[in-house]
Order: structure tokens, then sequence, then C-alpha cells
């Protein structure tokens, strides 16, 4: 969907996307940080591609709600003072 829409030189694909997911998400965890898998949550949608983006790239509607849905059961969770929820 990518290269359709914007052209050869904006070669990414899947695979690349996963393994960067995976290396940020390793990175936070050896860092201590917290980080939501955004990668594997919207790969759990049928047809995620078209569903959570608009061109490949851009959050569609659905994978706009995912991530606020997402930020907000982390929110919802933590134990910080003052409470952020």
């Amino acid at each position: 969907m990518i290269i359709q829409n914007y052209g050869e030189g904006a070669a990414r694909s899947n695979e690349g996307a996963r393994i960067y997911s995976e290396a940020t998400l390793k990175l936070c965890q050896e860092l201590e940080v917290k980080a939501i898998d955004l990668w594997t949550i919207m790969q759990q949608k049928d047809d995620w591609l078209t569903t959570c983006f608009t061109d490949g790239i851009h959050l569609a509607s659905e994978g706009s709600k995912i991530v606020a849905n997402e930020i907000m059961r982390v929110l919802e969770v933590a134990e910080w003072e003052p409470s952020l929820h």
C-alpha cells in the first residue's frame, strides 16, 4: 500500500515494521520504560492495514481509536501521583 501511494522511494515493508517494532519494545524493556505494542494489537484486527491506516502510514479513525484506548488502558492502571486518570 505504501509503495502504491508513494512510489518505490518509500519502500517499506510490514516485515521491516515488525522488526522495528520488536527492537523498540526490546529497548524499552531494557531501559525499563513502559511501551504499548501497537503493532501486535493492530494486527489482530481483520483487514488491519486498510482498517487502521488510510494509506499504510497514517492512522485511520479505527487506528486512532485503538491508540487512544491503549493509552487510556495504561493510564488507568498506572500508579502515578497525582493520578492521570
